[in-house]
């Protein structure tokens, strides 16, 4: 009963993995042709709204909340691997900012509508269950993940992976299973490669970083574009707003990205997926506003992804 439970659990975590890949093909195509619901483009037929900080603390506690559980938790057989409890930290360090650091460093902050709270919380709990549970209870990885581009995967390692690949999941097995499955997969492990490049967590992880860093310094620039007493919008100088309109959209897709590099997972990549396809629609949007707003806008500014987008 466990082992098809735990199968089955992998298989949900799949499809929800390609449902976040063709939800973000349906946002990208929707802000292509309608505006978005938030902060300077919010029509005024929205009238029921979130104060700012109140909103964003909400609405990203979901994703702080549920890694956080799976770490207390004792049922999460993967955790007690150094490289998911490092991939999953990753994932609990932005949102950690996001949810209790951001918010209070706002200055103002125009109310968000409740809707767009309300599509955000959804958002949250769906991609904070998925990638903590993925980490904590089906993701395999060599000990030496982290450390090593190059390492030799042991027996047991292979093993692991290659019940993996037949959508396995192998903590749900009892010991005398898996000898079973050993003795009926022989052949094809002792066909499995013995080494095997994993220069993928070294790259991940300062893509991750660099991406973090990126965002955190362009909303710092954003934050102080207003003096005390200034009313009004000002051209963000500075960083990587010399490149780019929406430098610190720009700084949280490459933190996804390295992400999910580093986890080398269909769930981290569908959600890089959808960070890009959500944030390069407002990112546009935020572009278009500021051309017709001032007209000094440096013409030579991309969008989201400096001298090509």
């Amino acid at each position: 009963m466990a082992t098809a439970t735990g199968v089955a659990e992998e298989r949900l975590l799949a499809a929800l993995a390609y449902l976040q890949c063709a939800v973000g093909c349906a946002v990208f195509a929707r802000n292509r042709q309608t505006n978005s619901v938030y902060g300077r483009h919010a029509l005024p037929s929205h009238r029921l709204r979130v104060p700012a900080r109140a909103a964003w603390v909400v609405q990203e506690l979901p994703s702080l909340a549920l890694p956080l559980y799976q770490y207390a938790s004792e049922s999460a057989p993967r955790l007690r691997s150094a490289p998911n409890c490092i991939l999953l930290a990753m994932f609990l360090v932005h949102y950690g900012h996001r949810c209790l650091i951001y918010p209070f460093l706002m200055r103002g902050g125009k109310p968000m509508p409740l809707l767009a709270c309300t599509m955000a919380i959804m958002f949250c709990t769906c991609n904070g269950y998925l990638q903590s549970r993925y980490l904590s209870h089906c993701a395999v990885y060599a000990d030496d993940w982290v450390t090593d581009p190059r390492f030799l995967i042991e027996e047991e390692q292979a093993f692991e992976f290659l019940c993996r690949s037949h959508d396995l999941c192998l903590p749900m097995f009892s010991e005398a299973e898996r000898m079973s499955l050993r003795c009926e997969r022989s052949e094809e492990l002792h066909s499995w490669p013995k080494t095997s490049r994993r220069s993928e967590w070294q790259s991940g992880f300062g893509l991750w970083l660099t991406g973090m860093l990126i965002n955190i310094h362009s909303d710092h620039i954003l934050r102080n574009l207003r003096k005390p007493g200034d009313t009004g919008y000002k051209i963000p100088r500075g960083g990587l707003f010399e490149y780019v309109t929406a430098a610190n959209y720009f700084g949280e897709i490459m933190e996804w990205c390295g992400y999910a590099l580093a986890s080398w997972s269909v769930q981290g990549a569908a959600f890089a997926f959808f960070t890009f396809c959500f944030l390069s629609g407002r990112a546009k949007e935020h572009h278009e506003w500021y051309l017709r707003k001032f007209e000094e806008y440096p013409k030579f500014r991309k969008i989201i992804i400096p001298f090509l987008f």
